[in-house]
């Protein structure tokens, strides 16, 4: 959900951003070994997404919390 439906939206309100691809390299590739890098882009986007999860899940406990209250009265 959060994937597919929820940030293309939010990349789009950014200019098209995309973090994915965003990383640091350490060491560069030889012939023998692949490069080094450090993938920040990929933690920008683990970030976002687990932000927008848990408020979505807070808005949803909050939700229930306000039907029970109402329910008790």
């Amino acid at each position: 959900l959060v994937t597919d439906v929820i940030m293309p939206p939010i990349g789009l309100l950014l200019g098209g951003a995309d973090f994915k691809n965003l990383k640091l390299v350490l060491k560069a590739a030889t012939l023998e070994k692949p490069e080094v890098t450090l993938n920040y882009g990929q933690f920008i986007n683990t970030t976002i997404d687990f932000i927008i999860v848990a408020f979505s899940i807070f808005m949803v406990v909050k939700e229930i919390n306000t039907l029970k209250k109402k329910a008790a009265k």
